[in-house]
């Protein structure tokens, strides 16, 4: 018998940020390989490790997750604003609608969750 997980209360969540890392993944390695969008293939790189991190962060219900969550939704917006300057490459296109997806799920789970991320005081 096949062992079942519980599904988590943020799944949702979590695979939009796993797509998104997908669709930036797919971007960076077809726009280095085609040697495009310098700028967009580091943005993507970067989206990819911070998407990874929320996803780490979001199953063990981390503290420090809502304030994350708005770093990951800049970085979603950034990245979808650079592919938009491409948006005639099928690939490209792909990581600005998942980019922009993802913005917006981050942000709203910010405020699902009653939370507009307060500055972080880190001394």
């Amino acid at each position: 018998m096949e062992k079942q997980y519980p599904i988590h209360k943020y799944q949702d969540m979590i695979e939009t940020l796993l797509n998104t890392a997908i669709a930036c993944e797919r971007c960076a390695n077809k726009s280095e390989n085609e040697n495009i969008m310098q700028r967009g293939v580091l943005l993507n790189r970067d989206a990819v490790e911070l998407f990874k991190q929320a996803v780490k962060l979001l199953k063990h219900d981390s503290e420090i997750s809502i304030q994350f969550m708005q770093v990951c939704e800049e970085m979603a917006r950034m990245t979808a604003e650079e592919c938009n300057n491409n948006l005639n490459i099928e690939y490209v296109k792909a990581c600005s609608d998942a980019c922009n997806l993802c913005a917006d799920a981050c942000r709203n789970h910010r405020l699902s969750v009653g939370m507009v991320a307060p500055r972080l005081n880190v001394a």
